[in-house]
């Protein structure tokens, strides 16, 4: 009896571990500086994006996707990028990807700026967002004034 309470209570602490690991944004990983996104076939927006590492078969993907889509759809200078782990297996390795969804928010010169991993929600996308510097958020106007 004690053995299966003892087994139920690290469950369910696994569990809420696992829980609040999921989209939190954290800092970046060391990468190799001067990743040439451009040769993978990954567009970076002037200022921000978001580069989401996805599987075709990862329904924790598809969320984050739409979470992403309706974010970047309401900011200027702000994109998202999905790309799918298989076709980009060097960038992965380099990058340190370790599942899926993972998404690197990458600033205008291409640096890794934060990282989450699983499912994304629109507040943590913000989070993300807020670690930008905000010179880089700035519209092209007020950035020229």
């Amino acid at each position: 009896m004690i053995a299966l309470v003892v087994l139920v209570l690290g469950t369910a602490a696994l569990g809420v571990w696992w829980s609040a690991r999921q989209g939190a944004v954290r800092a970046p990983r060391e990468t190799p500086v001067g990743i040439d996104w451009a040769s993978s076939g990954i567009a970076l927006a002037d200022r921000v994006t978001f580069v989401q590492f996805s599987a075709e078969v990862c329904a924790a993907c598809r969320s984050t996707s739409r979470v992403l889509g309706g974010l970047t759809g309401s900011r200027s200078g702000v994109e998202h990028r999905e790309v799918l782990v298989d076709d980009h297996l060097d960038l992965v390795r380099t990058l340190g990807v370790l599942r899926t969804p993972t998404v690197l928010v990458v600033d205008g010169g291409g640096r890794e700026v934060a990282r989450m991993s699983g499912v994304v929600s629109d507040t943590q996308a913000r989070q993300a967002l807020s670690r930008v510097p905000a010179a880089a958020l700035e519209t092209e106007g007020e950035a020229h004034s």
